[in-house]
């Protein structure tokens, strides 16, 4: 049975992914970062395998290379669906945050994809990207530059790698009601919180706007 490396596979689109996998008859080794939702996923079918680690912990994911490596796992697929959208006002950047969506969207995507590369002869590596890839949007700029770093990085690892048997895909969805957006409320209200109470008003509107749509696209 072939196997595919799913990451972000607890909610949303990756679980989605993982089912879709299951029922086209692939193994699916479900990347998630809960005991509680190793459990479900595992509940789902016997074809679903979850191994718990975060994708910013590079040493956890060369230590999974090396055990997948020692067991002879091959593999036709890895899917990089893990990721969050962090709102912010550019005039007042929070580069803490800032740097965390780079390297949850942007980085461990490479990460992954290179690390695990070595156990692939042919097949895909998909990225769940976003059409905010293609265009700014007020307020979630990072984001935008994220899906932009990501479809960048991959682009170049295509071309360098373009006589090989595995092709690269990035998947640009837009809006889709899943547990993503609500977090994305969440961090957009803290963001919003922590800038000036003049900028604030300043850009009431505007971001009032973007939590009325971010509320909508979860409810």
């Amino acid at each position: 049975m072939e196997k595919v490396l799913l990451t972000g596979a607890s909610s949303g689109i990756g679980k989605a992914i993982a089912q879709k996998l299951v029922a086209k008859g692939f193994e699916v080794i479900a990347c998630v970062r809960k005991q509680e939702d190793k459990e479900a996923l595992e509940a789902l079918s016997s074809q679903i395998t979850a191994v718990m680690f975060d994708v910013l912990d590079y040493e956890r994911i060369d230590e999974l290379f090396n055990e997948f490596q020692s067991q002879n796992v091959n593999l036709c697929g890895i899917i990089n669906a893990a990721g969050f959208a962090q709102a912010g006002v550019m005039e007042f950047p929070d580069f803490d945050s800032i740097r965390k969506q780079i390297e949850v969207n942007s980085f461990a995507p490479l990460k992954i994809a290179t690390t695990f590369l070595p156990l692939m002869q042919k097949g895909r590596i998909i990225n769940i990207s976003s059409v905010s890839s293609n265009f700014v949007y007020p307020f979630i700029s990072p984001y935008c530059a994220s899906k932009k770093l990501l479809d960048i990085f991959f682009q170049g690892l295509s071309i360098e790698r373009c006589n090989d048997d595995i092709k690269f895909i990035s998947i640009k969805p837009g809006v889709i009601k899943t547990p993503l957006w609500e977090k994305s409320f969440e961090l957009a209200k803290n963001a919003f919180e922590k800038i000036p109470p003049e900028a604030l008003e300043k850009y009431l509107p505007q971001t009032q706007k973007l939590m009325d749509s971010l509320e909508i696209s979860f409810k």
